[in-house]
């Protein structure tokens, strides 16, 4: 039940249909509760952060993804831990400078661990980027990258997980 909800959620987003994303995550995350499935209650709370957001709600998703990566972390979720850096970077966008140091930290994370991105989440990636640049400049946005880069895992969670 709670796979198919879950299922369900997934297509009502694709679709566009937000309202109905949303009441499915949450019934999914309520039956992954139930059952301590952590692991899917993660990926449950992913999900209706990327809903919230695409809602233009980024101080919701921001908290669903924070949820996300205290469980992710817990879990020792290094993958879905860069995944959750990038979420918060994408809903950071009023600070430019914190959401280029949560890419640097990501990217950091994905290159210790292996996990490079897709192919269309780097093309994703590179517009964000592009976006981060003509706001911070190249030499701004290329130093707080490094400086992201550079940090623990432990670090990088601390610091994302600041509201």
């Amino acid at each position: 039940m709670a796979q198919a909800t879950s299922r369900l959620a997934l297509v009502s987003r694709r679709r566009g249909d937000l309202a109905a994303a949303r009441v499915r995550y949450n019934d999914a995350l309520g039956l992954y509760r139930r059952i301590g499935d952590r692991r899917a209650e993660a990926r449950m709370l992913a999900g209706l952060g990327d809903v919230t957001a695409r809602e233009g709600d980024h101080d919701g998703a921001a908290a669903s993804y924070r949820e996300s990566l205290s469980l992710r972390s817990e879990l020792g979720d290094r993958a879905g831990i860069a995944s959750m850096l990038e979420r918060l970077a994408g809903v950071a966008e009023a600070d430019a400078e914190r959401a280029a140091r949560l890419i640097g930290m990501a990217a950091g994370l994905r290159q210790v661990i292996g996990a490079p991105l897709s192919t269309a989440a780097t093309a994703e990636l590179d517009q964000f980027l592009a976006g981060l640049q003509r706001t911070l400049g190249p030499e701004v946005l290329e130093t707080v990258m490094a400086e992201g880069r550079r940090a623990s895992m432990d670090a990088a969670i601390a610091y994302a997980s600041q509201g």
